[in-house]
């Protein structure tokens, strides 16, 4: 779910501090990443004396590297380490020193892992907030581990949500017999996007069934059936800034379609997740989600987590031509799929399905895309963590949907 995106801000006078992994929830045993960016806002320079930066990583993050770099004349006291950081900066004003971290998470650890990095300053700053940026992700089972079906779960995607017919619209299928239990969670504030992204500041998310609303949240903690946040926060879902959506459901078996706004026509990036809170049948199938594709940090991204410890066979669409809308809404004329793993590699490509290896089994299973500039990915995948990017092959932009479609079943 990725996707997947938590950010902690520490306003002070002189410098903001902020952390993010790009993730919600990991599996066990997966590498991830971070990044800290340190920004001098001003208002003045932040050099006479250097300010040190600490991070002191959690024991279930394994091998932890790390390097820095300066811009606006901002200075690393070391530029790259191993293991935690304890290291100095010099930032003048508008300049921005950045952190990226990778490590792999403990493949015995689950919960909640958090990590924290510190500012210790100048006596000659005046701080208005605590020096540090925390950043809480959600670890899950290790594929394969004891209690885990074959299944989809944690679903999210990562979208540039705007107005109107450009709102993010996220559809999963209940497949089953029986309820199950779901967080769908709608966020903005808290989503990990580079400095000067914007983020979706108010999110707004909306539940049908049908045609039918059966729920709707502006602020989780604030929810229709009192006790929901309790719920919410019980299962470490709780989104991290008071201003995101979530909603705790059970639903019977069937198809639901999440809306994901800005509160007052407010827009920027946001995130829709779907959790799968409880083991067992009914379960989660064929995914996707419409929304505005745009270029470089607006493109869609959908993750989503195989667990089990069996392969499962997945289509997944990329559509643009075909996608229904308004009369004057441009779609995405040429989409492109681009297919990572948990380690962030790119190992499968499509841009027209029909250049395609394996075109001829796409076409087999019945969910071939009917425009040929439209992409799909069809594959067998171990358990694991993986994400889709959903672009324009040219650069261009309009409404798009990414879709998973679970071929295997149980």
């Amino acid at each position: 779910n990725h996707q997947m995106l938590d950010i902690g801000w520490s306003a002070l006078l002189g410098l903001t501090i902020a952390k993010t992994d790009g993730l919600t929830t990991i599996v066990a045993g997966s590498a991830t990443s971070y990044t800290i960016t340190i920004t001098n806002a001003g208002p003045g320079d932040v050099t006479a004396v250097n300010t040190t930066v600490t991070d002191n990583f959690p024991t279930a993050l394994l091998g932890p590297t790390w390097s820095c770099n300066g811009t606006g004349g901002a200075i690393c006291g070391a530029a790259n380490g191993i293991g935690n950081i304890s290291t100095t900066v010099t930032v003048p004003l508008n300049g921005v020193i950045t952190f990226n971290i990778n490590a792999t998470v403990d493949a015995g650890f689950t919960g909640t892992l958090s990590n924290t990095a510190t500012l210790a300053m100048p006596a000659n700053i005046t701080n208005t907030a605590p020096n540090s940026a925390t950043d809480n992700t959600t670890v899950t089972s290790s594929p394969g581990g004891p209690g885990i079906n074959n299944e989809l779960r944690n679903i999210s995607t990562r979208a540039d949500v705007r107005t109107g017919n450009d709102i993010a619209i996220a559809g999963f299928i209940i497949s089953g017999a029986s309820q199950k239990c779901v967080v769908v969670r709608g966020r903005g504030p808290s989503v990990g996007v580079p400095v000067g992204v914007p983020r979706l500041p108010d999110p707004v998310l909306t539940l049908m069934s049908g045609q039918t609303m059966i729920a709707e949240n502006d602020n989780w903690t604030v929810q229709t059936n009192a006790g929901d946040e309790n719920i919410i926060s019980g299962l470490n879902l709780a989104p991290g800034d008071l201003l995101e959506a979530a909603i705790y459901m059970c639903l019977n078996p069937g198809p639901y379609t999440a809306l994901l706004r800005g509160y007052l026509n407010t827009t920027g990036v946001g995130i829709i997740e779907v959790f799968d809170v409880d083991d067992g049948l009914p379960y989660l199938e064929n995914i996707s989600t419409r929304a505005r594709v745009g270029t470089v940090h607006q493109v869609t991204i959908a993750g989503f987590i195989i667990a089990g410890n069996t392969s499962k066979q997945v289509l997944i669409r990329g559509r643009g031509p075909t996608v229904g809308v308004p009369v004057g809404v441009p779609r995405l004329g040429n989409p492109r799929l681009r297919l990572f793993d948990a380690n962030g590699v790119n190992f499968e490509s499509n841009d027209n399905w029909l250049d395609a290896p394996n075109s001829a089994s796409v076409s087999a299973t019945g969910l071939a895309p009917s425009n040929i500039r439209e992409s799909a990915i069809l594959i067998t995948l171990q358990p694991g963590l993986y994400t889709a990017i959903l672009d324009g092959a040219t650069g261009g932009t309009g409404a798009g949907i990414v879709e998973v479609f679970d071929l295997t079943g149980r």
